[in-house]
């Protein structure tokens, strides 16, 4: 999956191609978790499914390696 990000008021852009998600993060976190350089302000690049969790987007079930961030919970019959 591919990320693409902007530097701007002082904070990263980032925007994750393919599945209409946006979001904002610091740019010392965002650095440590891709491994840009400090003096990248923009961009794009090819991140695997633990990165994207790792910086913050949320993917659905069945994408390879994708951590299960928000799991389903299974009903709970009382009495039965």
């Amino acid at each position: 999956m591919q990320i693409r990000f902007a530097q701007f008021n002082g904070l990263f852009l980032v925007s994750l191609i393919g599945y209409n998600q946006r979001l904002v993060t610091q740019p010392p976190r965002f650095r440590k978790i891709t491994g840009i350089s400090p003096r990248t302000v923009l961009g794009c690049m090819d991140v695997s499914a633990e990165v994207a969790v790792e910086i913050g987007f949320v993917l659905p079930k069945g994408v390879s390696g994708n951590v299960d961030v928000r799991p389903e919970s299974e009903p709970v019959l009382v009495g039965a």
